[in-house]
C-alpha cells in the first residue's frame, strides 16, 4: 500500500530535522561554519516542507461545492 502525500512529507520532515540537529551539533563542535550554514539551509527546507504538509492537509480536508469549486470556506 503506497504512502499518502502527507505521510511522505512527514517522513521527509523527520529526516530533515534529524540531519539539521546532527549538522548543527557537529558544526558547532568542529567549529565549522560551512556545516552550521548548511544546517540553517536545511532549516529553510524544513519550513518549506512544513508549508507543503499544511497545504496537503488543507487540500485533503476541504470539500468542494457548486458555489465553492476550490473548497468550502472555513
Amino acid at each position: 500500500m503506497p504512502l499518502s502525500k502527507k505521510a511522505r512529507i512527514a517522513i521527509a520532515i523527520g529526516i530533515s530535522v534529524v540531519f539539521f540537529f546532527v549538522e548543527i551539533i557537529v558544526g558547532y563542535t568542529a567549529h565549522s561554519l560551512a556545516l552550521v550554514a548548511d544546517a540553517f539551509h536545511m532549516l529553510n527546507d524544513i519550513i518549506s516542507l512544513s508549508v507543503g504538509y499544511w497545504a496537503a492537509d488543507v487540500a485533503e480536508n476541504k470539500s468542494s461545492s457548486d458555489g465553492y469549486t476550490y473548497g468550502v470556506c472555513p
